[in-house]
């Protein structure tokens, strides 16, 4: 397995051909292994974070929120972007979480539970380890509408029934095994 330094290609420049508040993107130039040059364009995505508040019993939030890209309000986790490449990914998914519930937490009572870097994927998910009731919760006008508690069952009614998107559902059933161990701890 260790011959695979013949595949590696070494960037000799970079230029920003966007910057947007989202996503960047670079045209880089590389060395081939071959010793010949290439252009690579890259996206760089400032990254997201998903908070997961999970109770004692195994329920956990879910909100729902109009996004764009889909243009339609989907089913999901407290989640957001970072503001920028240098901010703290536990400091973005407080804010995150407190920005779209009202829920503040201390960071010794976040536990990450998955980081992700896939191509231009960049996200973490953190589980809120302590119960919060529901009339603790302040939806944020123009953020999120209809928080609720929901059961491992329920999340999975709502995949099946296409109200939380793809993607999300796959980050969710990735996390399931250790969110099911942590209901009990």
């Amino acid at each position: 397995m260790s011959h695979f330094e013949n595949l590696i290609e070494v960037k000799t420049g970079t230029q920003e051909i966007y910057d947007g508040v989202v996503v960047h993107l670079y045209k880089d130039t590389v060395s081939l292994p071959n010793s010949h040059p290439a252009v690579r364009e890259v996206i760089r995505h400032v990254g997201a974070v998903g908070v997961l508040p999970l109770t004692d019993d195994g329920k956990v939030i879910i909100e729902r929120q109009f996004r764009y890209p889909l243009n339609r309000v989907i089913t999901e986790i407290p989640a957001g972007k970072l503001d920028s490449f240098t901010e703290d990914r536990l400091s973005a998914a407080q804010r995150e979480l407190e920005e779209e519930t009202g829920i503040r937490a201390a960071a010794e009572e976040f536990e990450l539970l998955l980081t992700v870097r896939d191509r231009n994927t960049f996200y973490d998910h953190y589980c809120l380890k302590r119960d919060v009731p529901l009339s603790e919760i302040v939806l944020q006008p123009g953020e999120t509408d209809g928080a609720q508690w929901a059961t491992f069952e329920q999340i999975h009614e709502l995949i099946r029934e296409k109200q939380i998107c793809d993607v999300i559902a796959q980050q969710f059933l990735q996390q399931e095994p250790e969110l099911r161990k942590r209901q009990f701890a």
